[in-house]
């Protein structure tokens, strides 16, 4: 069975976030998330709700709009000569947060990295198809693929095709514990299991963000202690995914729910090397036997939907 799941988030309703954003004071967001991050470096993170924290330290070639549409990023613009060459002209003056600027050597170093099977980056095989990283000059890249991949856009603006500093990998080994993007926010305090402290990029090329000067993420593994902090103040805004708490937040008067389609999955898999797995008549009867209405009505309330492969919040 496949599911997607929706993605709920709790804002306190009294309205302060706005009245600090007008307020010539410091703006901090304190949000409240349920899973720590293993690591900083994004070539090799597996789990997609740990992106949403990397995705404010990091940049990529391109990104996904609020549309899904491919829109640009890190590249201003792209040009596909033949249907196995791509190149890229990166915007000029982008800067690491260590203070160096942006060049092609930069971005062809973390494609090749994400390339090499030693990094064991879920990347890769977004990307595999390239045959070589060209950098013409210092801010154009060119791609040579082996084949035409239609999804390559789609693969480089994965998180896991960040683009990094080369001076900060090959000084520090690996990105674990530091972080080397260009993203909106930098890193400025990090206890692992408790709580992660990011601050506004004052040289971010998006000109007027990030909007707030301060992002806290608090972590707080259980989803009820989630409203919890919510409901007293301790944060802004949480990320619920549990049915019942989502349930009894709506319930809560000084709470506001935002629901918001997701891309969570819930798979039942099988070993289909293994009997009675192997046959395909098996897998058919098991499929028809599962009711997956009222399995979504027990186990996530309703906050969910039967789909396919294909999500409907992915618009084709």
């Amino acid at each position: 069975m496949r599911a997607w799941l929706v993605g709920v988030a709790l804002l306190v309703a009294a309205g302060s976030l706005l009245s600090a954003q007008a307020a010539p004071a410091p703006v901090t967001i304190t949000l409240g998330v349920d899973q720590e991050v293993v690591g900083l470096d994004p070539h090799i993170v597996t789990a997609f709700s740990l992106f949403r924290r990397l995705d404010l330290l990091y940049n990529k070639l391109v990104r996904y709009n609020d549309q899904l549409r491919i829109e640009p990023d890190l590249a201003e613009s792209w040009e596909t000569p033949d249907s196995r060459t791509y190149v890229f002209r990166l915007r000029r003056g982008v800067r690491f947060h260590s203070g160096a600027e942006l060049t092609s050597e930069d971005v062809r170093f973390s494609l090749e990295r994400v390339l090499d099977p030693a990094t064991r980056s879920p990347g890769r095989s977004y990307i595999d198809a390239i045959e070589s990283v060209e950098t013409p000059d210092r801010y154009t890249v060119r791609i040579r693929l082996r084949h035409p991949l239609a999804s390559l856009l789609s693969g480089l603006a994965s998180g896991n095709l960040a683009i990094v500093e080369k001076a900060a990998v090959q000084q520090h080994g690996n990105l674990q514990r530091t972080v080397a993007g260009t993203g909106p926010f930098m890193l400025a305090e990090w206890v692992p299991d408790n709580f992660m402290r990011l601050v506004r990029n004052p040289r971010y090329f998006r000109r007027g963000l990030p909007r707030v000067d301060q992002v806290v993420f608090r972590v707080i593994p259980d989803q009820a202690s989630l409203l919890a902090g919510v409901r007293s103040g301790a944060l802004d805004m949480a990320t619920i995914n549990q049915g019942s708490v989502v349930v009894q937040a709506k319930r809560e008067p000084g709470v506001v729910v935002l629901q918001k389609p997701g891309i969570n999955l819930r798979i039942f898999s099988f070993n289909t090397t293994r009997p009675p797995f192997q046959n395909p008549v098996v897998r058919y009867a098991l499929s028809f036997a599962i009711d997956r209405e009222a399995i979504l009505q027990a186990a996530e309330l309703g906050f969910a939907e039967v789909s396919g492969p294909i999500p409907a919040s992915v618009r084709a």
